[in-house]
């Protein structure tokens, strides 16, 4: 038996066929084509996966279920998306109009919650209880999975980590609030620190290195350049602070990172490891893991294929 994963975005709509050990065993991928009608998107998730079902020679006998991942609030009790900014959609029914392209079960869930659930059923939660997922790329979000469970909340907004307010008062969010995790753990605020340090440092390398990314400030701190590791270094420590506070919330067995800041590996994670404990209100009793994230872009298409066991 397999399911078919979707993970529906602003630009791409990618499906997949998955197996029951989170294998993906074929994908493809079409345009989203935002502004569009609604059903005309719809018509195009069900043209892709009943084309993926096709061109691998599946029976639709063998197929379990369709999970679909995508941004905003979504509502798998009602199959409903509520808020989707992304794609423009609101309230829409969005499992009654894909069933119109196949008779199989449909499940719903948030892009980062997917992801979450993805890394915990096949991923670096493989084998946890209660497991943390925080991605720190433009924005900062994740996913929560408590007993064994996707955590939604009651009104499936939950998980919204980067809008935790981290210090009161701080720099102004695209959230339109103030001092949020997201303004000071994401990959956008990474490069903001390192562009506002950059005027009278003419001899950093990262003069040389513009337009900054993430990845050029971390490399440059790793190579040794002294402003990077400055700013990488407070990062660092904001970052220590969040993770424990999200330890002393939920005492989790892991919290994952992914994200393009993630992508420096070690490099992030060993000062991270050694920090964040200082801030754990019952450490050592509290030994929760902090490592990277393991599946990559495939979380998408894994986490929704896995949905109908969530």
């Amino acid at each position: 038996m397999v399911t078919i994963g979707i993970d529906l975005g602003g630009t791409n709509m990618a499906a997949g066929i998955v197996d029951e050990n989170c294998r993906i065993l074929a994908h493809a991928s079409v345009p989203t084509g935002v502004g569009r009608p609604y059903d005309d998107i719809v018509r195009d998730m069900g043209a892709l996966v009943n084309r993926l079902v096709a061109e691998n020679h599946v029976d639709w006998a063998d197929v379990r279920w369709i999970g679909v991942g995508a941004p905003g609030v979504l509502d798998n009790d009602t199959g409903t998306v509520t808020d989707n900014s992304n794609i423009r959609w609101v309230n829409y029914p969005i499992r009654q109009k894909l069933q119109q392209y196949t008779d199989k079960p449909v499940f719903l869930g948030n892009d980062a919650n997917v992801a979450a659930w993805a890394e915990f059923v096949g991923g670096c939660g493989k084998g946890t209880k209660n497991f943390l997922l925080l991605t720190l790329g433009t924005g900062v979000g994740g996913g929560i999975v408590l007993g064994g469970k996707l955590y939604t909340g009651s009104h499936n907004t939950a998980a919204e980590l980067g809008h935790m307010i981290f210090r009161a008062g701080g720099e102004k969010c695209g959230c339109g609030n103030h001092g949020c995790i997201e303004s000071y753990c994401s990959a956008t605020a990474l490069i903001r620190r390192a562009n506002q340090a950059l005027p009278g440092h003419p001899g950093s390398a990262l003069n040389n290195a513009l337009p900054l990314n993430a990845k050029k400030v971390c490399d440059a701190a790793a190579a040794g350049d002294a402003l990077a590791k400055k700013v990488f270094d407070e990062y660092v420590t904001d970052l220590a602070q969040v993770v424990a506070s999200m330890v002393n919330m939920l005492d989790p067995d892991v919290i994952a990172l992914g994200g393009g800041v993630a992508g420096a590996g070690e490099f992030l994670l060993k000062p991270l490891r050694e920090q964040f404990p200082r801030y754990v209100t019952f450490f050592p009793a509290v030994h929760t893991e902090v490592m990277a994230a393991s599946l990559g872009n495939d979380a998408g298409i894994i986490g929704a294929a896995m949905l109908g066991n969530a």
